[in-house]
């Protein structure tokens, strides 16, 4: 089943004072995990969240953690990406995530690409001949980036 919001809390929670660690906490996730992510960053502020084709109402089946239940605490900065071909999460369901996002005026940014559909970056299997292939390596260097503009190490180095 993987990990809850509460686990990941409590990951972070023993993570914060480490020596290593950074003043935000970068968080990943994919899919359900993304929706995992983006609700996890309601409770907290110091999260920097990348969500990759999460499920704004909570899965295939509209069971698990639904992002859209906690737009109203989520903050940024936060990075999302979604393929426009992917009908499982719901075109609809990811407009109204965006617009909820957008209207509470927090930092976040998305994209959705054209012509890929749920679960590109695995799809591109790293082949530069799949049509994935550079939606994937563009989403990649995005994250990297952000991440990169977001965290540092406390005392000021990475």
């Amino acid at each position: 089943a993987g990990p809850s919001r509460v686990d990941l809390a409590a990951m972070l929670a023993w993570l914060a004072p480490r020596p290593f660690a950074c003043a935000q906490v970068g968080t990943l996730g994919f899919c359900r995990w993304g929706s995992l992510v983006l609700a996890l960053a309601a409770p907290r502020d110091d999260c920097a969240t990348v969500a990759y084709f999460a499920w704004p109402t909570g899965g295939p089946s509209g069971q698990g953690v639904r992002p859209l239940d906690h737009t109203d605490g989520m903050h940024g900065p936060i990075l999302a990406f979604w393929g426009d071909q992917d009908a499982g999460v719901g075109q609809d369901n990811v407009q109204r995530l965006v617009a909820a996002l957008k209207a509470r005026d927090i930092e976040f940014e998305h994209t959705l690409y054209p012509a890929v559909g749920h679960g590109f970056m695995s799809a591109s299997k790293l082949d530069p001949e799949h049509e994935a292939y550079k939606v994937a390596c563009d989403a990649w260097t995005r994250t990297v980036d952000f991440y990169r503009n977001h965290l540092a190490i406390k005392g000021g180095t990475r």
